[in-house]
């Protein structure tokens, strides 16, 4: 498995963009559910504490001249969020959608 600067190096253009999880920032709904998926760049500018569970992690993959591919891994809100697991995941099903586009070719 190739990492990802390896594959810079290749020529591939990859952005890897982490989404979080916030708890409420609403004193008067104490109760209310966690916030949807936002960046954690969004969330820290706004200065929000992360919450330790659930995520996602999202990978988008281009070659000059080619249609990008998207990639993303979901974390549960039962597992604490992993940055390196989230790439790890995400490039695993780069690769597995890369070798059954190839397949696809080969048969045409």
């Amino acid at each position: 498995m190739k990492t990802i600067h390896e594959l810079r190096k290749e020529g591939y253009k990859i952005r890897i963009q982490h989404y979080r999880r916030i708890p409420p920032c609403d004193p008067s709904k104490p109760d209310s559910t966690f916030s949807s998926l936002e960046t954690e760049k969004a969330l820290r500018n706004r200065g929000c504490d992360l919450w330790t569970r659930g995520g996602a992690t999202v990978m988008t993959f281009q070659t000059p001249g080619e249609k990008p591919i998207q990639v993303q891994a979901v974390c549960s809100t039962a597992d604490n969020f992993s940055h390196k697991r989230g790439v790890q995941l995400c490039l695993y099903r780069a690769f597995g959608y890369a070798k059954t586009q190839e397949r696809i070719l080969k048969k045409a």
